[in-house]
């Protein structure tokens, strides 16, 4: 998912130096004309030890939505939301609620 400025992309992947077996990232460019960074991961407050894939950004950038394998969910690739009140830093993950 790229926010609406062209300036962040969040990716799921499972390159080396994740948190579990994929994992979600960041990468950011300083204009739209420039190359994306090597992408950063956004570590364990929203990664877990399982698979966290297909990133979701709200369109003003604050609130990332995900789907998350990890324990204590419904089931497998349970939806899971975090926020952040500046762009760049998570604050924490949350399962979004839903039936058993």
């Amino acid at each position: 998912t790229i926010r609406r400025d062209g300036l962040e992309m969040i990716i799921s992947s499972g390159r080396p130096g994740g948190v579990g077996s994929e994992d979600l990232w960041v990468s950011t460019r300083s204009s739209t004309l420039d190359p994306w960074g090597t992408p950063v991961n956004l570590g364990p407050v929203v990664n877990s030890s399982a698979f966290d894939g297909a990133p979701a950004l709200s369109f003003d950038g604050t609130t990332l939505y995900f789907f998350s394998e990890r324990s204590g969910g419904l089931g497998n690739r349970d939806l899971y939301v975090t926020t952040r009140a500046r762009v760049h830093e998570p604050d924490v993950a949350e399962r979004v609620a839903g039936r058993k």
